[in-house]
């Protein structure tokens, strides 16, 4: 076993400023990789602090709605849950208000052979995910 480095073995940052990017330019070339769930969390805690829950309330609801949505959004890809999660996870999603219509099955093929139907959209990169805005965002 090796001792654990002291802090003259780390190397730390000279400074702990804060550079804020105030121009738009220089923000185009940059990206962010993060998890949906804790911005989701952040921005649902605000959203109901702000419309007058105390703190507690607006966690409470802040947690339910990454837990349904990230439910919601298992159910769509439909490779996440095996069969008896998905089951539990879709009468969950039943109880809600008009939760028949939260449950997405996967459509039927559109198509007649090779040809596609006149009401069927193009596949376009934004409509091959299940996040369509996932294209409008450059993501790899």
């Amino acid at each position: 076993m090796q001792p654990l480095p002291t802090s003259a073995d780390i190397d730390q940052p000279a400074s702990l400023e804060i550079k804020e990017i105030t121009d738009p330019e220089a923000l185009i070339p940059v990206s962010i990789t993060t998890n949906r769930a804790p911005v989701k969390t952040a921005w649902a805690f605000v959203v109901s602090e702000r419309l007058g829950f105390d703190r507690q309330e607006a966690l409470s609801i802040a947690h339910v709605f990454v837990h349904f949505s990230s439910m919601k959004h298992a159910l769509m890809l439909g490779n996440i849950y095996n069969k008896q999660e998905t089951k539990e996870a879709e009468e969950e999603m039943s109880e809600l208000p008009d939760g028949a219509k939260w449950i997405k099955k996967k459509p039927e093929p559109a198509w007649n052979g090779n040809k596609r139907r006149r009401d069927e959209p193009k596949e376009t990169e934004a409509t091959q995910s299940s996040q369509p805005w996932v294209g409008l965002l450059r993501a790899k």
